[in-house]
Protein backbone atom coordinates (compact mmCIF):
# COMPACT_ATOMS: atom_id res chain seq x y z
CA UNK A 1 0.00 0.00 0.00
CA UNK A 2 1.30 3.63 -0.84
CA UNK A 3 0.11 7.20 0.58
CA UNK A 4 0.66 9.64 -1.93
CA UNK A 5 0.63 13.24 -0.89
CA UNK A 6 1.06 15.40 -4.19
CA UNK A 7 0.94 19.47 -4.59
CA UNK A 8 0.27 20.08 -8.82
CA UNK A 9 -0.54 22.64 -11.06
CA UNK A 10 0.10 25.27 -8.17
CA UNK A 11 -1.89 23.94 -5.67
CA UNK A 12 -0.73 23.72 -1.67
CA UNK A 13 -0.58 20.90 0.91
CA UNK A 14 -0.62 22.36 3.79
CA UNK A 15 1.36 19.55 6.56
CA UNK A 16 2.81 22.27 8.27
CA UNK A 17 2.36 20.58 11.53
CA UNK A 18 3.55 17.09 11.03
CA UNK A 19 6.74 16.21 12.78
CA UNK A 20 7.20 12.79 11.50
CA UNK A 21 6.78 10.76 8.39
CA UNK A 22 6.76 6.96 9.24
CA UNK A 23 5.94 3.80 7.34
CA UNK A 24 6.21 1.52 10.28
CA UNK A 25 7.94 -2.08 10.77
CA UNK A 26 4.49 -3.71 11.17
CA UNK A 27 1.48 -5.32 8.61
CA UNK A 28 2.83 -6.60 5.29
CA UNK A 29 5.97 -4.54 4.36
CA UNK A 30 6.03 -5.48 0.95
CA UNK A 31 6.09 -2.57 -2.00
CA UNK A 32 5.24 -0.07 0.77
CA UNK A 33 5.74 3.73 0.37
CA UNK A 34 4.70 7.48 1.49
CA UNK A 35 5.78 9.73 -1.55
CA UNK A 36 5.71 13.36 -1.20
CA UNK A 37 5.99 15.72 -4.77
CA UNK A 38 5.27 19.29 -5.53
CA UNK A 39 5.48 19.29 -9.64
CA UNK A 40 4.57 22.95 -11.45
CA UNK A 41 5.23 26.29 -10.94
CA UNK A 42 3.90 27.23 -7.70
CA UNK A 43 3.08 23.87 -6.52
CA UNK A 44 3.73 23.64 -2.50
CA UNK A 45 3.77 21.11 0.21
CA UNK A 46 4.23 22.91 3.62
CA UNK A 47 6.34 20.23 6.02
CA UNK A 48 7.74 23.27 8.04
CA UNK A 49 8.07 21.29 10.98
CA UNK A 50 8.80 17.55 10.07
CA UNK A 51 12.31 16.13 11.23
CA UNK A 52 12.36 12.79 10.70
CA UNK A 53 11.12 10.47 7.85
CA UNK A 54 11.42 6.99 8.16
CA UNK A 55 10.60 4.06 5.58
CA UNK A 56 11.73 1.09 7.35
CA UNK A 57 11.44 -0.78 4.59
CA UNK A 58 12.59 1.50 2.03
CA UNK A 59 15.01 -0.65 -0.44
CA UNK A 60 14.94 -1.36 -4.26
CA UNK A 61 15.46 -5.10 -3.51
CA UNK A 62 13.07 -7.75 -2.98
CA UNK A 63 9.86 -6.77 -2.28
CA UNK A 64 11.05 -3.47 -1.23
CA UNK A 65 10.37 -0.14 -2.13
CA UNK A 66 11.81 3.76 -1.50
CA UNK A 67 9.19 6.33 -0.30
CA UNK A 68 10.05 9.21 -2.61
CA UNK A 69 10.24 13.20 -2.28
CA UNK A 70 10.48 15.29 -4.94
CA UNK A 71 10.23 18.60 -6.66
CA UNK A 72 10.30 19.44 -10.13
CA UNK A 73 9.21 22.47 -13.04
CA UNK A 74 8.92 24.93 -10.28
CA UNK A 75 7.09 22.79 -7.34
CA UNK A 76 8.72 23.23 -3.89
CA UNK A 77 8.91 20.69 -0.66
CA UNK A 78 9.48 22.75 2.29
CA UNK A 79 11.35 20.67 4.77
CA UNK A 80 13.69 23.51 7.04
CA UNK A 81 13.94 21.13 9.90
CA UNK A 82 14.08 17.25 8.10
CA UNK A 83 17.56 15.98 9.90
CA UNK A 84 16.97 12.61 9.39
CA UNK A 85 15.56 10.59 6.73
CA UNK A 86 15.82 6.22 6.18
CA UNK A 87 14.80 4.65 3.56
CA UNK A 88 14.01 7.86 1.49
CA UNK A 89 14.58 8.56 -1.82
CA UNK A 90 15.57 12.04 -2.72
CA UNK A 91 15.86 13.68 -6.55
CA UNK A 92 17.01 16.81 -6.95
CA UNK A 93 17.00 18.99 -10.52
CA UNK A 94 17.37 22.54 -11.33
CA UNK A 95 13.72 22.70 -12.04
CA UNK A 96 12.21 22.24 -7.84
CA UNK A 97 13.03 23.53 -4.68
CA UNK A 98 13.81 20.91 -1.83
CA UNK A 99 16.32 22.33 1.10
CA UNK A 100 19.11 19.70 1.99
CA UNK A 101 21.45 21.67 3.64
CA UNK A 102 19.84 20.91 7.55
CA UNK A 103 20.14 17.03 6.58
CA UNK A 104 22.71 15.40 9.68
CA UNK A 105 21.79 11.14 8.90
CA UNK A 106 20.38 9.77 5.29
CA UNK A 107 20.54 5.53 5.65
CA UNK A 108 19.35 3.41 3.62
CA UNK A 109 18.55 5.29 0.84
CA UNK A 110 18.91 6.88 -2.54
CA UNK A 111 20.23 10.36 -3.79
CA UNK A 112 20.01 11.64 -7.24
CA UNK A 113 21.30 14.84 -8.20
CA UNK A 114 20.59 15.80 -12.16
CA UNK A 115 22.04 18.50 -14.54
CA UNK A 116 21.57 21.01 -10.99
CA UNK A 117 24.43 21.44 -8.04
CA UNK A 118 24.05 20.82 -4.66
CA UNK A 119 25.68 20.79 -1.51
CA UNK A 120 24.78 18.88 1.43
CA UNK A 121 26.39 20.68 3.99
CA UNK A 122 24.88 19.33 7.42
CA UNK A 123 25.09 15.32 6.45
CA UNK A 124 27.82 13.76 8.13
CA UNK A 125 26.11 9.91 8.06
CA UNK A 126 24.66 8.28 4.91
CA UNK A 127 25.52 4.33 5.07
CA UNK A 128 24.06 1.79 2.76
CA UNK A 129 22.48 4.66 0.52
CA UNK A 130 22.95 4.79 -2.88
CA UNK A 131 24.32 8.20 -4.16
CA UNK A 132 24.03 9.74 -7.70
CA UNK A 133 25.13 12.78 -10.05
CA UNK A 134 23.98 13.04 -13.62
CA UNK A 135 25.65 16.39 -14.86
CA UNK A 136 26.18 19.01 -12.04
CA UNK A 137 27.66 18.33 -9.13
CA UNK A 138 26.94 16.26 -5.68
CA UNK A 139 29.48 18.26 -2.80
CA UNK A 140 29.48 16.54 0.51
CA UNK A 141 31.65 18.52 3.03
CA UNK A 142 31.02 17.03 6.25
CA UNK A 143 29.72 13.40 4.96
CA UNK A 144 32.17 10.72 6.88
CA UNK A 145 29.96 7.52 6.66
CA UNK A 146 29.33 5.78 3.46
CA UNK A 147 29.58 1.82 4.59
CA UNK A 148 27.21 0.02 2.05
CA UNK A 149 26.53 2.60 -0.90
CA UNK A 150 27.14 2.76 -4.15
CA UNK A 151 29.04 5.69 -5.55
CA UNK A 152 27.83 6.40 -9.36
CA UNK A 153 28.98 9.47 -11.58
CA UNK A 154 28.31 10.04 -15.12
CA UNK A 155 27.30 13.21 -17.67
CA UNK A 156 30.34 15.44 -16.70
CA UNK A 157 29.32 14.93 -13.23
CA UNK A 158 31.11 15.67 -9.89
CA UNK A 159 30.89 13.25 -6.86
CA UNK A 160 33.44 14.97 -3.77
CA UNK A 161 33.44 13.11 -0.90
CA UNK A 162 36.84 14.36 1.20
CA UNK A 163 35.97 13.43 4.41
CA UNK A 164 35.44 10.04 4.08
CA UNK A 165 39.08 7.84 4.76
CA UNK A 166 37.04 4.55 5.09
CA UNK A 167 34.89 2.29 2.98
CA UNK A 168 33.23 -1.28 3.69
CA UNK A 169 31.38 -3.13 1.67
CA UNK A 170 28.07 -3.49 4.40
CA UNK A 171 26.86 -6.53 3.45
CA UNK A 172 23.62 -7.75 4.68
CA UNK A 173 23.29 -10.59 2.55
CA UNK A 174 24.63 -12.97 -0.40
CA UNK A 175 24.80 -11.52 -3.88
CA UNK A 176 25.06 -8.11 -2.65
CA UNK A 177 26.75 -5.74 -5.50
CA UNK A 178 28.39 -2.13 -4.28
CA UNK A 179 29.43 -0.19 -7.96
CA UNK A 180 31.85 3.12 -7.44
CA UNK A 181 31.74 4.52 -11.03
CA UNK A 182 32.32 7.72 -12.84
CA UNK A 183 31.25 7.15 -16.65
CA UNK A 184 31.97 9.84 -19.02
CA UNK A 185 34.20 12.76 -19.81
CA UNK A 186 34.80 14.62 -16.97
CA UNK A 187 32.65 12.70 -15.16
CA UNK A 188 34.26 12.77 -11.21
CA UNK A 189 34.44 10.32 -8.22
CA UNK A 190 36.60 12.00 -5.47
CA UNK A 191 37.80 10.67 -2.70
CA UNK A 192 40.88 12.13 -1.68
CA UNK A 193 41.18 10.67 1.78
CA UNK A 194 40.27 7.08 1.54
CA UNK A 195 42.96 5.45 2.80
CA UNK A 196 41.48 1.56 3.69
CA UNK A 197 38.57 -0.31 1.59
CA UNK A 198 36.91 -3.74 3.05
CA UNK A 199 34.91 -6.03 1.19
CA UNK A 200 32.16 -7.81 2.86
Amino acid sequence: SRIFVNALEGGVVDLSKVTQIADPSTGDLNFRSIDVSANGTGSLVRLDELSTYIDNYGSDLSNGMYSTLSAKLGGEVRIPKLTQADGLNIELDATGVIPIGQLTRFDGGRILVSNTNKAFSGLVEANDTDIEVVGGSGNFPALKYIDGNSLLVSGGGVLSLPLVTTYSHGSTGNNQQRVLQAKGASSRLELPNAQLISGG
